[in-house]
């Protein structure tokens, strides 16, 4: 974890989980719900992070928060890289409508076209973290973005 990357505050936040063992891998994830079969993960449109990101997910129907490390997103879910043994033991969430936050960034997916929900988990993870799609190749040194 890059610990530059976000407040104090998230990271305290966050110290139970990083302490906690890990009970699944993303490996397990993965095998779980068969993304290595490929039509599968295309027809999920299946998008694997470079790293796992932890997030505060708002949970529906309730004022309760719970803190997720994720590593998948598909067009209608989102997968964690494993569980926490003693903190959460599942694999999934289940949907993406849902208010997602990274330290004092959010992100209100409730309000977001259904087929817009994917790109815009994306987008925001990679503007508050620098974490990215794995599929998407380095930029080369010596290449200057623009």
């Amino acid at each position: 974890m890059n610990y530059n990357r976000y407040s104090i505050e998230w990271q305290d936040r966050l110290n139970p989980y990083l302490n906690a063992v890990q009970g699944r891998t993303w490996e397990d994830t993965v095998r779980y719900f068969h993304f290595y079969d490929e039509q599968r993960a295309k027809n999920e449109n299946l998008v694997i992070l470079s790293e796992g990101v932890w997030m505060e997910i708002d949970v529906l129907f309730s004022n309760s928060k719970k803190l997720r490390k994720i590593r998948g997103i598909t067009k209608d879910d989102v997968y964690y890289d494993g569980d926490y043994k003693g903190i959460y033991n599942c694999l999934g969430l289940g949907s993406l409508s849902h208010v997602f936050r990274i330290d004092e960034h959010k992100i209100d997916l409730n309000d977001v076209p259904p087929n817009k929900r994917q790109d815009e988990l994306l987008a925001f993870i990679k503007d508050n973290t620098g974490i990215t799609d794995e599929r998407l190749p380095p930029v080369p040194k010596g290449i200057l973005k623009i």
